[in-house]
């Protein structure tokens, strides 16, 4: 059973989560199965997957020891990661929501009060962790397109949070 799906930015590959707990990645042009398969994140529950430029997959997941983690891989070779970043005990399925123009990763967590972000580096240290924003406890999550934001007022980003009883749009705003 497939948990989660992603296409490449360009269309070229998609790569897949599932049940079993294997990340796939396939090419759509191809009808022999994936390319590459690799066991992904230990733990019991779902897992997500995001694309992180072209070459690039993020997984969030949880471990053995049942914390959330993250983990980033090159899909050159993607049964070795390339950093594997462990975050908290929570129960909350995280998932991943990729802004490509400033390569910042919102993860918004089912049942939890707030969104924490991470971004992604080139190299070491891979991911740089961001503020958290604390707030009602979240229901959903989606980002903002580009063409909606307030750039005039340094506003990169912007999450749209489902609460209970309301939507919550919540700015990361560059100071000027």
């Amino acid at each position: 059973q497939v948990q989660a799906a992603a296409w490449s930015p360009l269309g070229a590959s998609l790569a897949t989560q599932s049940k079993d707990k294997t990340l796939r990645l396939f090419d759509p042009r191809s009808s022999s199965g994936p390319v590459q398969e690799t066991a992904s994140h230990a733990g019991m529950k779902d897992s997500k997957v995001v694309w992180v430029g072209e070459g690039r997959l993020l997984t969030s997941g949880f471990g053995a020891d049942r914390a959330r983690e993250l983990v980033i891989r090159d899909v050159r070779n993607i049964s070795s990661p390339q950093k594997v970043l462990s975050l908290d005990v929570s129960s909350g399925i995280l998932v991943p929501l990729h802004d490509p123009d400033t390569n910042m990763v919102f993860l918004c967590g089912k049942g939890d009060r707030y969104i924490q972000f991470v971004e992604i580096a080139d190299k070491e240290p891979w991911f740089v962790e961001g503020l958290r924003h604390t707030g009602e406890q979240i229901k959903g999550a989606c980002l903002v397109p580009k063409r909606a934001l307030d750039v005039m007022s340094g506003e990169v980003n912007r999450v749209l949070q489902m609460a209970n009883t309301s939507i919550i749009p919540i700015t990361w705003q560059v100071p000027r």
